[in-house]
């Protein structure tokens, strides 16, 4: 192992040797002398041969002449502690090497040299990272390591392979389209109602624009600038590009933004919405379908695209709502859109029902107040409007095994957002 060790530490060395070996070459030959050594020997080492110089003994003897001289009794334990430091040079060097090796493949597959904790990686593309709790003994961070390599080689074929945007539509993906408003360009604000339309019926998409897909966070910065990004390079008018939502969870259980999840159910919710509505009416293009069909697509346009007093929309919901304050402005947004108020009724119902342990004494009394409206009505609708609440919220269970599933298994992303279009996964921020 000396010998090993010897070698290593003299390739460290040979970049400031070359250099200093330009103003001093005695120094530089002198110095490529002992490395062909040192090389010499470890070729011979990595083919299971015995050295066939004494390299090992030169470099003890160097390192020891001076404790014979002064204190020979000390040269045994000397010489052992050198076997030992060349022991543990070696396998700092392998064990580094092996690390820097996972790290370069994980940043090849996953866009992050840390797997299971992303954020700790300055090398990644900008994203909201996914992390993954910390084992707390020794036997669960071994198994760790192991089980990442485990995930970065799985994943090497979906860094090679050909992407079909089309299999990653969820239950309730929403088009992200420049909407155009009726008075702009009626003609084109009726050709986007009926993309809309198909869309939500059927998941058709437009002939001739090719598709993508965006995985975002509701709560997530990053998702918001990469949205604006592809706002402005005209990136929504080249692609037919639907966004998937996913509240990244944190590792306490809860998730890393805290209105995201609640966002998250609003906006899945408006999606059922629209679903179940052209499943019981006439698909005629009126103002309330119309309205209908663009409400998803207002709601999150607005979420990352617009501000209110000069700060968007988004910090608001990250560091100032509480759950009360997040469903009160997400209603207000869909009363802007035109959603009736027994619609707007419905969706915080459901999303209370998913929230309520989050809901302080004032958001319990709004709910309340909804809920005072309610009995006022008939029997037969109260009935409707229980079955419709317990409708959407069986199929928000459905929808979060279903995003669960798209994102740790099928596209495995360590962080949010990825995009995935011209047939690739895109990691991080869309970039113009």
């Amino acid at each position: 192992m000396v010998c090993v060790a010897a070698f290593i530490i003299l390739s460290l060395l040979s970049i400031f040797v070359g250099f200093l070996s330009i103003f001093n070459k005695q120094l530089g030959q002198k110095y490529w002398t002992v490395f062909k050594k040192a090389w010499h020997c470890v070729f011979k080492k990595v083919r299971l041969q015995k050295c066939d110089t004494n390299f090992k003994d030169d470099v003890k003897n160097t390192l020891l002449k001076r404790i014979v001289l002064k204190n020979p009794k000390l040269l045994k334990p000397a010489s052992l502690l050198i076997e030992i430091i060349s022991i543990l040079i070696v396998f700092i060097t392998v064990w580094s090497f092996v690390i820097a090796i996972k790290s370069l493949l994980a940043l090849w597959v996953f866009g992050t040299c840390n797997v299971s904790a992303p954020s700790q990686c300055g090398l990644g593309a900008e994203s909201c990272s996914i992390d993954q709790a910390e084992p707390t003994n020794l036997a669960g961070k071994i198994g760790r390591s192991f089980s990442e390599w485990g995930e970065i080689f799985s994943a090497i074929p979906d860094r090679l392979k050909t992407w079909q945007e089309k299999e990653y539509f969820i239950s309730a993906s929403i088009p992200l389209i420049n909407l155009t408003d009726n008075t702009e360009d009626p003609s084109k604000y009726q050709a986007q109602s009926k993309q809309l339309l198909d869309f939500y019926q059927n998941q058709t998409t437009p002939e001739g624009l090719n598709i993508a897909i965006d995985l975002v966070d509701p709560g997530c910065v990053i998702c918001m600038q990469s949205y604006r990004n592809q706002k402005q390079s005209g990136f929504l008018d080249r692609y037919f590009t639907v966004a998937n939502l996913y509240a990244i969870p944190n590792t306490s259980g809860a998730y890393k933004f805290e209105n995201s999840k609640l966002i998250t159910d609003y906006l899945n919710t408006s999606v059922f919405l629209v679903q179940d509505y052209l499943k019981s009416h006439k698909l005629e293009l009126s103002t309330e379908l119309s309205n209908l069909l663009r409400l998803p697509t207002k709601l999150i346009n607005r979420l990352y695209a617009e501000t209110k007093d000069n700060r968007n929309y988004i910090e608001y919901f990250n560091y100032t709502y509480d759950a009360s304050q997040a469903l009160t402005e997400l209603n207000q947004w869909a009363s802007d859109f035109g959603l009736s108020a027994h619609y707007r009724q419905l969706i915080a119902e459901v999303v209370y029902s998913r929230h309520q342990q989050r809901f302080d004494q004032d958001g319990i009394k709004n709910i309340t107040a909804i809920n005072s409206q309610k009995s006022k009505k008939s029997s037969d609708q109260k009935t409707q409007l229980d079955q419709n609440r317990e409708n959407f919220s069986n199929k928000l269970n459905a929808n979060d095994q279903e995003i669960q599933e798209l994102v740790e298994k099928k596209i495995k992303a360590k962080g949010i957002p990825v995009e995935l279009y011209d047939q690739k996964k895109h990691n991080g921020l869309f970039k113009i």
